[in-house]
């Protein structure tokens, strides 16, 4: 997890699992990791964004993205290499409410 300045409170986070877990077993803890550590950081530690890079195969991983209010940023069409072919790289963004200015505000 990679944490910008406090000044700045945009937090970076790339989560890397053992190599001998199956893909689908990666999602399941990636997914896992995702729902504990996005409220954290949003929360406790107060980040203003959080980024987080998200194969489109990780369906696990994107449900619980979505789940925990992030929402989807980019699309880096067929970045990643996978055994079987490519597949796109999505970011995955969530924005802390308390750093939003309401509209006509600006």
């Amino acid at each position: 997890m990679d944490v910008d300045s406090p000044e700045r409170r945009r937090g970076w986070v790339r989560f890397h699992l053992a190599p001998w877990l199956s893909m689908a077993e990666a999602d399941e803890v990636r997914a896992e990791a995702l729902r504990l550590c996005v409220p954290w950081l949003r929360d406790e530690a107060e980040l203003m964004t959080i980024t987080i890079p998200i194969g489109a195969d990780e369906a696990t991983t994107i449900s619980a993205a979505e789940a925990v209010g992030m929402i989807l940023g980019a699309r880096l069409r067929e970045h990643l290499h996978r055994p079987n072919g490519r597949a796109d790289l999505l970011y995955y963004q969530a924005l802390n409410p308390r750093w939003m200015v309401p509209p006509g505000d600006a």
